[in-house]
């Protein structure tokens, strides 16, 4: 009995595997357009699955937008809360860490952007 597989048999496997896994992200990508069109209808669930940015969103809406953010810097005034959330991160020559995108938010709302890169 050969234990050894083929190179033919490898190559199968991988593929298989390869297979089974993309049908796996579009079974997820499905699921998570059918909770976004549920949560927040047609044309928001288009513009959050094309990572659009855009004056009055939420903090929940940006965050399903672009993920979470690598930094977070928040004020609080006395009659707000203003944030920054900061996407997009690199590395600077002395190993800093800076971000390219900038959200501004206040009290939970988008009211800016800035490419900082």
């Amino acid at each position: 009995m050969n234990h050894i597989k083929s190179y033919e048999d490898f190559l199968f496997e991988a593929e298989v595997a390869r297979q089974a896994a993309e049908e796996k992200r579009l079974a997820e990508v499905v699921a998570r357009k059918s909770r976004l069109i549920k949560l927040y209808g047609g044309e928001i669930t288009k513009k959050i699955l094309s990572k659009d940015v855009w004056q009055g969103m939420s903090t929940a809406i940006l965050i399903e937008s672009l993920g979470n953010p690598g930094n977070i810097d928040e004020t609080v005034y006395k009659t707000k809360t203003s944030k920054k959330y900061f996407y997009s991160p690199y590395r600077t020559k002395q190993n800093n860490i800076r971000y390219k995108f900038r959200v501004d938010l206040e009290d939970d709302i988008v009211v800016g952007w800035k490419d900082m890169a």
